[in-house]
């Protein structure tokens, strides 16, 4: 079965995803993609969909688990097969249109796979990789087991068989432990077995016990009822004792609330009310005395003051005066220092001019500017004749290297001309190119021979090594070739048998000798219990009967005087009747005496059956040894045992293996030979048809080399002439480019110099000036037009602009001066006048904003001071106010009475609070009893006699309460010695642990049985596989593992010398590694080539199914990972090789194996 599309409908990160894989003769694909790309999503799609997607899934981050689907295209021998995959409970496989299809679909399609077999087998990334090789090191001393879990994927076999057999060895074992799980329950059911006997129940014993505590309990009801009676006569004396003092509290404040009827209660806070209303009264006077003083203060201050509303009027132009002021203050220093910055600009100017040949204007024309400007050359005429002195070296330089390049150019054409005229390219032929390829086949002749010859040397030495390793039965090859041996299966077969025979013989040895030696203990524990308790049988009875009753009928009969046999017949009667009620006195014993009895007779007859099988397994051991005696003799193997059968088989395979190894080395070097004169005379022909000298004695190498001298020249020659016209070729049109582009640069240079001539004319420069003094009178130029433009921006920006701001600023001044109303400050009106006229508004202004500032302040002080006026007035009416609803409530006129009104009314209150207290009191600590009741009990006692009572009644309870304690410690004494007696449900729980003993004993031998089977099992597992599958895994897996590892390794090996077998690699000088000895990366290697061994041996017995490799070569090189490539190349060739990787350079290494047919997948 193989895979033709994947659907990943909704799976995982994927929604409608479809993967094709077409059919390739090497059915191998790549899938590539970058690390979270969905390739480990992939591997659960494929097992997902086969064998049905899991209850629980990691993969509904993003479609809800009802929403997973999945779907694909399978074929097989040209079926196809078409079906989806949901989440659902049932009805999970599905027809491409929704029709459900049965759960048995996809058997034929995959055999007896079942989902671990399939990840387990069909599946392998580079974690198991390493987890493999690291098994393979753990299991370095046991072929097998290497063998085994290699080819089934699953490591550390070695810990699963220990831990089973440690496990067996903690449940039972022949030697007796207390760590051993059966010996210790046996033990637990020993002890319970005792405590049964112990807890057997004596009636008469019983019947005293009982009666002793039913007296005791009804003596201790009795002690309980009369301590009842103290306690309550305790409590009434209590409770007089504690509401005594309260009746008579109560009394006392019900006189004085008589006292005090009348009285008009006032609020609680009456008291207060008065202190505040009295305190806010006196405040209120004192703060209108002050504001009243204050008030007239401040009205004194408003009068005195004076504003100046005018100069107020005109602040914001003072203000923007005075700021004018502050920036136009430095003007006059700016003004000259502009001024005599001109004056160095037109000097420098005068200089650039006469420099230029230019005359000086005449001082008394003015300063000569604007004649200056007429002559400077304007900006583009300037930028005109720069571009030209630009142009003009490269012009110069592209003419002379047109020219330069144009001799070049015709000298190389000249030079190849001679030299095609000169040189000629003989032809070697086609006869002598075919022997040198047929020698270049061949390689080193005389290296190939020497390894030839050495093979054969290693092929008989390893011939006579394996000859050597079968012993006293060594044979010639032929006759072990044609001999009839055993089939591996078949000695497989024979040796399980034999096995398990002796492993039940030793069981059984083992279970008879524990039978004997139970039942000798149970003999003993028999006599030990007879000798202890002398039971008496019903058997012993009814002999003593039959004695009575046969000397009864002696003297009935006459047969003995009655006087002589009086005394016979007194003592059998009395020793039948004496052993009969010993019997019944013993009954328990006699019980358990005859179960001990039938114990031993069943133990002895299960001992004799074991007796009987252990001779039936050793009889059919016996007729095993015989039959194998009779085949040996028949293999001519005489004297070898069985056990050695199949190393022997593996050691004559090896030599005939050996044997035509050597053969085949042989017949290669006899075809080498051949070869090697063959070419060595097609070598020589070709030579001297090609005129060359050979000499008679010259050896394949020599003639090889000559013949690749004679190509080599002549290849040489050809290339080179070759080379020649084609550079003749290519010189033509570059020599005609060359002439051209001489004659271009040529015009152009004509063209700028007419171009120069009159744009120097029009600057005024000669027309003959020379390239340097040209560039210095421009530069000149440039800096005359920037000084003229400085200069301008100068007088215009720095000094007019300035003297007219100073202008305007006098002008301004002036008029805020008569607006104002201000003389002329001393100074004349020029500018300093100006600015001291600025100052002085500045000032007056600021002081008037001063008085203006304190008249509005004085105004709001004057509000404020009446606002507290009429406050303090509403604060005094307040107070009064307060005390009225108290004199009111008291009926008095004058306040000077409210204070003795106000301390009766908080009596009155707090005598009627104390009184509901006190009444509460005697509500809780009577007991709920009425007042009346309570006087009625206090009038019933002598209140000096209360103290002396509640003590008398005290030492009695206490006297009570230690005989209760001494009558309950009697009782419980009682109620355990009955319980001792009764055995309580103690034999109940002795016979509970009994039988979880003996559930554990039963367990302990169950588990131990499923245990040892397991390990025995596992171990014939692991020796099964290496004998019937080491030599074609092996073989297999040495080919696939020396292709891994590029030759170091030449095959694997096995040293049957250790016991168990053990794996090791033979590299290629014959050197042997043990798996120890192998790199972790070879390990790995070793491990995948034993997995691809019987992943082949399994797909040559059964159905093959995509095989799914994940990342397997992401710690190998370049060069290991492509021989890994080739190893699954073999495998896809068998069956579907779908490869998951997120190294992009794997593409290029699977493209060098597989060519254009190879199928890329890209997950992105």
């Amino acid at each position: 079965m193989r895979f033709k599309r994947l659907d990943l409908i909704r799976y995982g990160k994927f929604t409608d995803r479809s993967l094709e894989f077409p059919l390739r003769p090497a059915d191998f694909h790549l899938v590539i993609g970058p690390n979270e790309a969905g390739k480990s999503t992939l591997r659960s799609a494929v097992l997902d969909l086969l064998f049905g997607l899991p209850h629980r899934t990691p993969l509904d981050f993003l479609h809800a688990k009802a929403d997973l689907r999945l779907g694909a295209a399978i074929e097989r021998d040209g079926g196809v097969l078409e079906f989806l995959r949901l989440k659902a409970n049932r009805n999970t496989l599905r027809a491409p249109d929704e029709t459900p299809l049965p759960d048995g679909t996809l058997e034929p399609w995959l055999g007896s796979a079942h989902r671990a077999f399939f990840d387990k087998m069909f599946g392998l990334d580079h974690e198991r990789l390493v987890a493999g090789g690291n098994s393979i090191l753990n299991a370095q001393d046991d072929v097998g087991q290497v063998l085994f879990q290699s080819a089934s994927g699953i490591a550390g076999l070695g810990k699963v068989r220990d831990a089973l057999e440690a496990e067996a060895d903690a449940l039972w074992a022949p030697a007796k432990s207390s760590r051993r799980a059966y010996y210790a329950a046996r033990d637990l059911y020993d002890q319970a077995s005792s405590d049964l006997k112990n807890a057997i129940v004596r009636t008469r014993d019983w019947a005293g016990a009982s009666d002793r505590v039913r007296e005791l309990s009804e003596r201790m009801q009795t002690q309980r009822r009369e301590q009842s009676a103290r306690q309550e006569a305790r409590a009434k004396l209590e409770r007089l004792r504690r509401v005594m003092p309260l009746l008579h509290e109560i009394e006392a404040c019900e006189r004085e609330l008589g006292s005090l009827d009348g009285v008009a209660p006032l609020p609680p806070d009456a008291s207060q009310v008065l202190a505040q209303a009295q305190l806010a009264l006196a405040r209120a006077g004192q703060r209108l005395e002050i504001h009243r003083a204050e008030l007239a203060r401040l009205e004194a201050d408003a009068a005195a003051l004076r504003v100046d509303g005018k100069l107020l009027g005109l602040g914001d132009d003072i203000e923007a005066l005075d700021a004018l002021r502050h920036r136009y203050a430095g003007h006059a220093s700016a003004i000259a220092q502009a001024e005599a910055q001109s004056a160095l600009l037109r000097d420098e100017l005068l200089r650039s001019a006469q420099e230029l040949g230019w005359g000086v204007p005449d001082p008394s024309a003015g300063d000569g500017l604007p004649a200056l400007r007429e002559r400077v050359p304007g900006l583009p005429l300037r930028e005109r004749l720069a571009q030209l002195l630009r142009e003009h070296e490269s012009i110069a330089l592209a003419a002379d290297a047109a020219g330069a390049a144009h001799a070049s150019r015709l000298a190389d054409a000249q030079a190849l001309e001679a030299k095609l005229q000169h040189h000629a390219a003989p032809d070697p032929g086609a006869e002598l190119r075919s022997a040198l390829a047929q020698a270049q086949d061949l390689g080193d002749a005389e290296q190939a021979s020497s390894r030839a010859d050495l093979a054969i040397r290693r092929r008989r030495e390893a011939l006579e090594q394996a000859m050597a390793r079968l012993g006293a039965w060594a044979r010639s090859p032929e006759a072990l070739a044609v001999a009839d041996w055993p089939a591996p299966p078949v000695v497989a077969g024979w040796l399980a048998e034999r096995q398990s025979c002796r492993a039940d013989l030793k069981s059984i040895a083992a279970r008879r000798d524990d039978q004997a030696a139970a039942v000798r203990r149970l003999a003993l524990s028999a006599e030990q219990f007879q000798r202890l308790h002398q039971p008496v049988t019903r058997e012993d009875v009814i002999d003593a009967r039959r004695q009575r009753d046969a000397v009864w009928r002696s003297i009935r009969d006459g047969g003995r005087p009655p006087a002589e046999a009086a005394d016979a017949y007194e003592t059998s009667v009395l020793r039948a009747d004496a052993l009969a009620d010993q019997r019944h006195d013993k009954a328990r014993e006699t019980a358990e005496y005859r179960a001990l009895a039938q114990q031993l007779e069943q133990e002895r007859a299960a001992c004799e059956d074991i007796r009987r099988r252990h001779e039936a397994c050793a009889s059919a051991l016996e007729v095993q040894e015989a039959a194998w005696r009779e085949r040996s003799a028949g293999l001519g193997l005489e004297g070898m045992a069985l056990e050695e059968l199949p190393d022997w088989l593996a050691r004559k395979d090896a030599a005939l293996e050996a044997a035509h190894a050597l053969a085949r080395a042989q017949d290669e070097r006899d075809e080498l030979a051949d070869a090697q004169s063959r070419v060595r005379e097609a070598l020589e022909r070709a030579l001297l048809q090609h005129g060359q000298a050979v000499a008679a004695d010259a050896s394949l190498a020599a003639l090889r080399a000559q013949a690749q001298l004679c190509i080599r020249e002549a290849d040489d020659a050809r290339v080179r002439r070759q080379e020649w016209l084609a550079r003749q070729a290519e010189a033509r049109p570059m020599l005609r480019a060359a002439e051209q582009a001489v004659q271009a640069a040529r015009a152009r240079l004509d063209a700028w110099r007419a171009e120069w001539r009159a744009a120097a004319l029009r600057a005024g420069l000669p027309e003959d000036i020379a390239m340097g003094e040209a560039a210095g009178a421009l530069q000149l130029l440039s800096g005359m037009a920037a000084r003229l433009d400085d200069l301008q921006r100068l007088r215009q920006e720095q000094i007019d602009a300035r003297r007219h701001e100073l202008d305007a600023f006098v002008a301004r001044a002036a008029a805020l001066r008569q607006a104002a109303g201000l003389a002329m400050p001393d100074g004349g009106s020029g500018v300093q006048a100006a600015f001291a006229l600025s100052r002085e508004l500045a000032r007056q202004l600021a002081q008037a904003r001063q008085d203006h500032e304190r008249a509005g302040a004085i105004a709001r002080a004057i509000q404020d001071e009446h606002a507290q006026l009429r406050a303090a007035e509403r604060a005094a009416a307040e107070a009064q106010a307060q005390l009225q609803p108290l004199l009111e409530s008291a009926g008095l006129g004058d306040p000077a009475a409210l204070p003795e009104a106000i301390a009766r009314s908080d009596r009155l209150r707090e005598l009627s609070a104390r009184l509901q207290g006190l009444r509460k009191r005697l509500a809780e600590d009577g007991d709920g009893i009425g007042r009346e009741r309570l006087l009625a009990e206090m009038a019933q006692v002598d209140a000096a006699r209360l103290q002396a009572d509640l003590a008398a009644i005290q030492e009695d309870m206490a006297e009570a309460q230690e005989q209760q304690n001494a009558l309950a410690v009697e009782l419980a004494r009682a109620e355990a010695e009955l319980a001792a007696i009764a055995g309580s449900d103690e034999a109940a729980r002795a016979e509970a642990r009994r039988q979880e003993a003996l559930a554990a004993m039963a367990d302990a031998a169950a588990r131990y049985v499923k245990v040892y089977t397991a390990a025995r099992l596992l171990r014939w597992s692991i020796d099964r596989y290496r004998e019937e599958k080491q030599g074609p895994v092996l073989a297999r897996a040495s080919d696939i593992f020396a292709k891994l590892t590029l030759g170091a390794f030449e095959r694997l090996r096995v040293d049957f010398e250790r016991e168990p077998m053990a794996l090791q690699g033979q590299r290629a000088d014959g050197r042997l590694v043990g798996m120890d000895g192998l790199s972790d990366g070879t390990r790995d290697q070793l491990y995948l080539a034993l997995r691809l061994a019987a992943l082949e041996l399994h797909l040559e017995q059964s159905a093959p199914l995509p095989f799914i490799a994940d990342d397997l070569f992401v710690n190998y090189d370049d060069a290991r990972a492509e021989a890994g490539l080739r190893a699954l190349a073999d495998l896809a060739r068998r069956t579907q090789v779908i490869f998951l990787s997120h190294h992009d350079h794997i593409q290029g290494l699977a493209r060098s194996v597989f060519g254009d047919e190879l199928n890329v997948i890209r997950l992105e």
